[in-house]
């Protein structure tokens, strides 16, 4: 079963990059294991999804210490996003 052979990897080489090219190692999620809390990371995927759907520019008052840290984190790879 390819799903049962995927998890046993996640499991063993960890869950490398969510944004870049690093497939195994050190998950970058410092509060949830991917492998372990997949109904949490559902969870958080439906409400980050809700957010960006009302304000996908992340310009409401806010929600202003997200986008800081949102491009703190990732501004260099979110970049990537607009090459093509």
């Amino acid at each position: 079963d390819g799903f049962a052979i995927a998890e046993e990897d996640l499991a063993l080489r960890g869950a490398g990059e969510l944004l870049g090219t690093r497939q195994s190692g050190l998950p970058e999620l410092r509060h949830a294991d991917l492998a372990r809390d997949q109904a949490l990371v559902a969870e958080a995927r439906r409400a980050a999804e809700a957010l960006l759907e009302a304000d996908p520019d992340l310009a409401d008052p806010a929600h202003r210490l997200l986008r800081e840290e949102v491009h703190r984190g990732y501004g260099e790879k979110l970049e990537l996003g607009t090459v093509g």
